[in-house]
């Protein structure tokens, strides 16, 4: 794959990369948009960890039997996650250094526009951002519209960051065009979850619609919420 740098110990290429989203334009049959979660290595350092994350676009025109790279759709820039001197990175994830990744994508109602919300975890800009892309540019792709919102994490250690969550938290929008977010607000504590199921990574918060025609894109009232793959919860929205 293009943008895949990333050298094995035979000396071919080995890329960490998946996919996190599809959608697949109704006036198209056939067509898909894979996005794809890069992560890179050796970036900080010798070792494969941490790993810098991108974002990158793949199309199909068989239904998904066979894929065309369209390239790295986003990548930060090397001043963000690179630390002063050059010399490692600033995050404190032993896992992740930096970059754009673990990614949504929402196309708007009438498919012209997708909305990419993803996790900044290191430099200035660490948090969430999101991004959009008009889909009469998804073969050529040019980035457009980016917006952040901030969170706080010590950067006292490695350890700081490990991915230790102090619960799960959500956010609304009556209109993605605007990008306009309200106040995060808590949904369940660390301590509902821990009393909920045994584990020590909650992780991946999910709603999946159970409906006809539902998804994780589409849900309406009595959607599941997953956790690091667990459900044992079911989601009652109030109408304001």
């Amino acid at each position: 794959m293009r943008g895949c740098e990333d050298l094995g110990s035979d000396g071919r290429p080995k890329c960490s990369i998946w996919l996190e989203a599809t959608w697949q334009p109704s006036d198209a049959p056939g067509t898909v948009y894979g996005f794809y979660h890069h992560e890179q290595k050796r970036r900080c350092g010798p070792a494969d960890l941490p790993v810098i994350q991108r974002i990158g676009l793949l199309r199909s025109t068989d239904g998904g039997k066979s894929w065309t790279d369209l390239g790295i759709l986003l990548a930060a820039a090397e001043a963000d996650w690179r630390r002063a001197g050059g010399s490692g990175c600033n995050g404190t994830n032993p896992f992740v250094g930096g970059g754009n990744g673990d990614f949504s994508v929402v196309a708007d109602r009438a498919g012209e526009l997708l909305y990419l919300v993803f996790t900044q975890p290191s430099g200035s800009s660490q948090g969430i951002g999101m991004a959009r892309i008009a889909r009469r540019d998804l073969d050529q792709p040019r980035l457009a519209g980016v917006d952040q919102s901030r969170a706080a994490c010590a950067q006292d250690g490695a350890s700081s960051c490990n991915y230790d969550p102090e619960g799960i938290w959500y956010s609304w929008t009556d209109d993605l065009a605007s990008a306009h977010w309200a106040p995060p607000r808590e949904l369940l504590d660390l301590n509902a979850l821990r009393a909920s199921f045994g584990d020590d990574k909650y992780w991946y918060p999910q709603v999946l619609g159970v409906g006809p025609g539902e998804t994780d894109a589409l849900a309406g009232q009595g959607a599941r919420l997953f956790v690091h793959g667990i459900s044992v919860w079911t989601l009652r929205v109030a109408a304001r």
